[in-house]
């Protein structure tokens, strides 16, 4: 059809160029989809930190499929290992008692029980769940032994490290988030007595007149006792340079330890005795009439009523396996 010069297409063809645009605009969009497919699934494999938390975050199973891969180059750490000694004749009570309260469902620390090395671990005392690692070592100083182990077997794999006994009661993430406050990098052991530095520079952490020099064994006998890695890996040292001359047998080197001194800043004692709170009953005495006689539970009962227990992050020793699943309760508001 003609008009005026201008030449119009027919409907045929007009009819053919839209039909035309509509098949290119398709498969420009079936191209793209490909492509952006093709980009995530090679994204996916190439990216090995990609699991499904879901599946993968029970019992550790998650950091432990993390250290399993090959091609990562970071190194993933549990922020707190805790180290529990037991007995073979603690282990159906004060042990059981202890695995089944504090010492599961943290995914910020991992709790190990340890035997010392005279106990013969019997078929008996493998309870399903509770399993237990007798020490090669022995010493005086419950914590040497286990420290020897941490250093060959855990060092690389824990920011800190908490060794405590079966009787003690441990709120594992209030002590983990109290820890970050602390440099992991710095050699540094905390107990009851304080905040004690394993270097040099610790008089100028202090105030004038503060710092006080006190053997490496006065923490070490605490009930509980947190050292970080490099405290670890310093106390092994001293230990090995200590077993080098061993003649006289365990008692050797704890007198060879107690040659080592830190510094510990005395300002801060009375904080850390509220933090690592430690139960020393009367032996004797008048009983108080208004709270009735005091026994074990009872007591541990009316503690609870002292706002500075309540803040405390360790509490020891637990007298009866029955105080454990008290506090538990009380902590957790679990029903037992």
């Amino acid at each position: 059809m003609e008009a005026a010069g201008v030449v119009c297409p027919g409907r045929r063809v007009r009819r053919w160029y839209a039909s035309r645009s509509i098949r290119h605009f398709a498969t420009f969009g079936v191209l793209l989809t490909l492509l952006v497919g093709l980009q995530l699934r090679f994204f996916k494999k190439s990216n090995p930190r990609e699991f499904n938390h879901a599946k993968t975050r029970e019992d550790g199973e998650f950091v432990q499929v993390l250290r399993d891969a090959p091609d990562l180059k970071c190194k993933v750490r549990y922020p707190l290992h805790v180290s529990v000694m037991t007995s073979r004749g603690r282990m159906p009570t004060f042990a059981a008692a202890a695995h089944s309260t504090w010492a599961r469902g943290s995914e910020q620390a991992f709790v190990e029980f340890f035997l010392p090395k005279t106990a013969e671990l019997t078929t008996n005392d493998k309870r399903p769940g509770l399993p237990a690692v007798v020490l090669s070592d022995e010493s005086t100083l419950v914590d040497v032994p286990i420290l020897r182990y941490l250093c060959k077997w855990r060092e690389d794999d824990f920011d800190w490290f908490l060794v405590t006994d079966d009787q003690a009661y441990v709120r594992l993430d209030s002590v983990v988030d109290f820890l970050r406050q602390m440099d992991k990098t710095e050699a540094i052991i905390v107990s009851r007595q304080g905040e004690a530095f394993v270097t040099d520079l610790t008089w100028e952490r202090c105030g004038v007149g503060d710092a006080e020099d006190v053997p490496l064994t006065s923490l070490m006998e605490a009930g509980v006792t947190v050292y970080s890695g490099p405290a670890v890996r310093g106390i092994c040292s001293a230990v090995e340079g200590c077993l080098y001359d061993l003649n006289n047998g365990p008692l050797y080197l704890t007198e060879c330890l107690s040659r080592y001194t830190v510094t510990i800043c005395q300002d801060e004692k009375e904080q850390y005795v509220n933090l690592f709170y430690e139960d020393t009953p009367p032996t004797s005495g008048p009983t108080n009439v208004t709270s009735g006689p005091t026994t074990p539970t009872s007591r541990y009962v009316n503690l609870l009523k002292d706002h500075d227990v309540t803040k405390a992050l360790t509490l020891s020793p637990m007298r009866s396996p029955e105080d454990i699943y008290r506090l538990h309760q009380h902590f957790q508001r679990v029903d037992f």
